[in-house]
C-alpha cells in the first residue's frame, strides 16, 4: 500500500477488474508488526491517491497514450509485429512514469528513438 502515483497507475494497469479485491487482500494481510493506527494511516494516503490517479487516469485515451500503433506505422514506417508492440509497451511505461510526456509528437520522438536502437542493434 506504500507507492507513489507512478506506483498506483501500474496498479491498475496490472490489476485492471481485480484492483478491488486486491485491496481487501492486502488490508486482510496487514502487516502484524505495524500498529492499527498506521496501517489505517497509510490506507487511508493509499486510498486518496487511488482517487487522485483514478480521476486522471479515467480523464485520458482507453490504452493511456496519445498515439496508436497505426500513427507509430504511418508516422516511421515501423511494421507491425513485436517491434512494435514492443515500442508501445514501452511508451506506455514512460507516460505511467511520467504522464506529461503523453503528446503525439513527443511519442513519436520517442518511438523513433527506440525504434532506431532497435534498428541499430539488428
Amino acid at each position: 500500500l506504500d507507492c507513489g502515483p507512478a506506483g498506483m497507475r501500474r496498479l491498475f494497469r496490472d490489476l485492471g477488474p481485480l484492483f478491488e479485491e486486491w485491496i481487501e487482500l492486502k488490508i486482510a494481510d496487514a502487516p502484524p508488526t505495524m500498529s492499527e493506527e498506521e496501517f489505517s494511516k497509510m490506507l487511508q494516503d493509499f486510498l486518496t491517491l487511488k482517487e487522485k490517479e483514478q480521476s486522471r487516469v479515467s480523464k485520458s485515451s482507453r490504452s493511456g497514450l496519445a498515439i496508436n500503433g497505426d500513427e507509430l506505422i504511418q508516422a516511421l514506417d515501423i511494421p507491425e509485429g513485436k517491434a512494435l508492440g514492443d515500442i508501445l509497451r514501452a511508451l506506455e511505461e514512460l507516460i505511467l512514469d511520467e504522464p506529461s510526456l503523453n503528446s503525439t509528437e513527443i511519442l513519436i520522438e520517442k518511438a523513433r528513438e527506440l525504434w532506431s536502437e532497435r534498428s541499430s542493434e539488428h
